[in-house]
Parts: structure tokens; sequence; C-alpha cells
């Protein structure tokens, strides 16, 4: 796996959040690196988020498509 598509969702009120994480394997820590998604956890705390994969990919290419693919 060159890296994942992800969706982050924020418990509190159901907005969600999808990006790219270029990584071997899923990291549960990773919620985002977004201006938002960093001060939701400064200020909730990461409880309030969850996290799931929405597809792996193979190639840099692939990771492209596949997050404009999810954002549509």
């Amino acid at each position: 796996m060159y890296g994942y598509v992800y969706k982050t969702t924020d418990l509190r009120n159901g907005k969600i959040y999808v990006g790219r994480h270029k990584s071997n394997e899923f990291d549960i820590d990773y919620f985002g690196s977004g201006n938002i998604i960093r001060r939701i956890i400064e200020k909730y705390s990461a409880d309030v988020l969850k996290c799931e994969i929405l597809q792996s990919c193979e190639s840099h290419n692939e990771l492209c498509e596949a997050e404009k693919y999810w954002i549509k």
C-alpha cells in the first residue's frame, strides 16, 4: 500500500473531512493535517473524531485520483 484516502467524522455534529495520507499502514492517530482538524483536537481532544479508510492505493497517481473521487 502506498497510501489511503480517509474520512474523518466529527462525532459532535456529523461533519466530515475527506483527505489522503501517504503511509504503508493505517495510522490510528492521524485524523488530518488541516487547521480545523487541529483546532478540534486542541479544544475537544481526538475523542470526538472518528477516522476510517475509504480506499487503499498503490501509487501516488491512484491516491490523488481516489481523493478527488471521494470528495465528489
